[in-house]
């Protein structure tokens, strides 16, 4: 039997490269404009709307309020809680 042939190609996870500049490290919040409005808000831990507003894109914050007002159910998290 032959043995196997080395590997010659590596595959990082969690990788986030912005395509502006994909040769540069785009640092920890790169990501943070595309994830959900509601997760957006689960990990800000607020649901102040001025600092919803400043924070969030205005895509993440309609996300935000349609999972708030119109789905709330079968959800945890900040953004469903009813206090």
């Amino acid at each position: 039997m032959n043995p196997k042939p080395p590997i010659n190609i590596s595959i990082a996870a969690n990788i986030w490269a912005h395509a502006a500049s994909p040769d540069k490290d785009p640092g920890c919040y790169a990501a943070a404009d595309e994830l959900p409005g509601d997760l957006r808000v689960d990990l800000l831990g607020t649901r102040d709307r001025r600092v919803l507003e400043r924070m969030l894109t205005s895509k993440q914050f309609r996300e935000y309020c349609y999972c708030r007002f119109f789905a709330p159910y079968g959800h945890e998290g900040t953004a469903y809680s009813r206090i």
